[in-house]
């Protein structure tokens, strides 16, 4: 056994001992069926993938897409703990209905119902938006 070839397993001992307690450490959701989640965003890309992983680890999701096809897939693919609303983030009367959506599929005693009187200027979108992730926020 030549020097290079130790010097490669070390490494390789070391990196593997180096993930093993990356992956002992990695943050887990203690009571996922508590936990209601709203994602935005999933149609396609990092949204989708992030609302069914989720949905898999036993969380309640919230999947908000922008279109009726990227709803219909992902109930296609998730178990009935995930929902889907319809949401254009830059359109005022997609955010009140959403906002309206959510607050009827969180169980009562979840959820924020008030804001909390934030304010990110007067962009009645931007409130409103602001108001829809309040209401989310219990995990």
């Amino acid at each position: 056994m030549d020097l290079l070839t130790a010097i490669e397993i070390l490494f390789l001992i070391i990196t593997g001992y180096k993930l093993f307690f990356w992956v002992l450490r990695y943050p887990r959701i203690s009571d996922p069926d508590s936990c209601y989640i709203l994602i935005t965003g999933c149609d396609s890309g990092f949204g989708n993938a992030t609302a069914k992983r989720l949905d898999s680890l036993g969380c309640h999701v919230i999947a908000a897409c922008l279109t009726e096809k990227g709803q219909t897939e992902l109930q296609q693919v998730c178990s009935e703990k995930l929902c889907t609303i319809q949401l254009d983030i830059s359109a005022e009367k997609s955010v009140h209905k959403a906002y309206e959506q959510i607050t009827k599929i969180l169980p009562s005693g979840k959820g924020k119902q008030q804001p909390t009187g934030h304010s990110l200027g007067t962009n009645p979108q931007t409130e409103q938006l602001l108001a829809l992730f309040q209401v989310c926020g219990v995990c």
